[in-house]
């Protein structure tokens, strides 16, 4: 059973950072920079959980779920933004 979880776990994974990639790499103007706004919100997360297991060890101990949640999340926006992209004809 672990590994049936690891392997969902790996492709979410997979198939956010493709996603990503091709948003930050091959869009242009707006939909460019709404593409890569998922990186920054991955780099000010980053920065508010070391923030807060400096003041406290024991927070975040969940941080694996955290970043799933957060590889779902950012995979939902960078569809929405693709197929808002697709109805408006931009190449």
């Amino acid at each position: 059973m672990e590994y049936v979880i690891l392997a969902i776990l790996l492709a979410v994974a997979a198939g956010y950072g493709c996603l990503q990639l091709r948003a930050a790499r091959d869009w242009d103007g707006l939909y460019g920079f709404a593409g890569k706004a998922p990186i920054a919100g991955w780099i000010l997360w980053l920065a508010l959980m070391m923030a807060d297991m400096t003041r406290d060890p024991a927070s975040h101990t969940l941080w694996p779920f955290e970043i799933v949640i957060g590889m779902m999340l950012s995979s939902f926006y960078l569809l929405a933004l693709s197929c808002i992209r697709r109805i408006a004809n931009e190449p």
